[in-house]
């Protein structure tokens, strides 16, 4: 994965920057790379998340 970014902030720079964080980890794990015939492509993935503040 490359050029992970926010597409919506938070409004709080430091909750932004840890949810960046706990993404860019996921790069660790085994990802496989989009593929046409065969052949890796560039592709775009959203991950939609929804946080509540805790009461």
């Amino acid at each position: 994965m490359e050029n992970i970014k926010l597409v919506h902030s938070s409004g709080n720079a430091e909750f932004d920057e840890r949810i960046l964080y706990g993404v860019k980890r996921l790069r660790k794990k085994k990802w496989a790379p989009a593929k046409r015939n065969g052949k890796p492509v560039e592709s775009y993935y959203s991950i939609p998340m929804t946080f509540h503040p805790p009461q």
